[in-house]
């Protein structure tokens, strides 16, 4: 066989192993939006199986965690459409454990009081049944921020008018 005959079979070879390459990685991209979000919801399904604990038996999963006392019947309802979503056998048990533990700092929020209740978090969260320092920063952040604001702002406007006066 001569070098040309070499030559030609190589670049044949190459041009039939870039065609694959094209046609799987082509088949990849149509098939990645979907394999990334499978992947995506199997993690975070692992990520909370995680979270959750077997009881004494080994027979089933437990989870224990804050919730206010008005969101209870929420819960047992969420359970219940899980429990039935999921063709499950056996249902889902809900049950308030008392204890003697300082419950979390829990503040109800709409779509105006979130921002403020994330400034007042920054700085610190208050203890369980504390007043929110919230509904003092409602009124009196706009206040100190448009003085503040005011301040730079005059001053800006006389230093641009300075400057074209020079």
């Amino acid at each position: 066989m001569t070098v040309s005959g070499w030559l030609g079979e190589l670049k044949t070879t190459i041009s039939d192993g870039l065609d694959h390459l094209k046609i799987l990685l082509e088949t990849i991209g149509d098939k990645f939006e979907q394999w990334n979000l499978k992947i995506r919801k199997e993690k975070a399904i692992y990520h909370t199986l995680n979270m959750l604990s077997l009881d004494v038996t080994n027979k089933c999963l437990v989870g224990e965690g804050w919730s206010p006392l008005f969101a209870a019947p929420e819960i047992q309802e969420a359970l219940q459409r899980a429990a039935v979503y999921s063709n499950s056998q056996v249902g889902s048990i809900f049950q308030v454990l008392r204890t003697k533990e300082m419950p979390p700092t829990f503040f109800r929020t709409n779509k105006f009081t979130t921002a403020f209740q994330e400034i007042v978090d920054a700085y610190g969260v208050a203890k369980y049944q504390e007043a929110n320092p919230t509904v003092f920063t409602i009124v009196t952040f706009p206040f100190m921020f448009a003085v503040m604001f005011g301040d730079w702002g005059h001053g800006i406007c006389l230093l641009l008018a300075t400057m074209y006066l020079y």
